[in-house]
């Protein structure tokens, strides 16, 4: 079953409390961003997206936003063959493998289990 994002977010006050750890904007405003995304996004998407919304966050704030995200398992990561990095919500689903076009940059992803099908032995 899925959250939605009160969810998220009141998980998330939680850890924070937890550890102690001050419940600052940035931080629920870099994970509403990932969260209220279709897709994956940059950290120059995030901070676009913060901009937009008349929120200035600096990058090494939002870097640590990202690792503190990454580290309690609410985004995951996810870096491109050009090197780019893409952060996401990460849900309870089953795994999945993701691929890149390589003509245009689309990426698509099918679900591990769809995906074993493709496999020969």
């Amino acid at each position: 079953m899925e959250m939605d994002i009160q969810q998220i977010m009141e998980r998330f006050t939680i850890l924070l409390q937890g550890k102690g750890m001050r419940k600052t904007q940035e931080r629920y405003a870099v994970l509403q961003a990932i969260y209220t995304s279709p897709e994956m996004l940059s950290a120059k998407d995030i901070l676009e997206y913060l901009s937009k919304r008349r929120f200035r966050i600096s990058r090494s704030s939002l870097y640590n936003i990202l690792s503190l995200l990454l580290e309690w398992r609410f985004v995951e990561k996810m870096v491109l063959c050009n090197g780019t990095v893409l952060y996401g919500k990460l849900e309870e689903r089953r795994q999945t493998v993701a691929f890149q076009c390589t003509k245009c940059g689309k990426l698509t992803s099918i679900d591990s289990e769809d995906w074993s099908r493709f496999i020969v032995n």
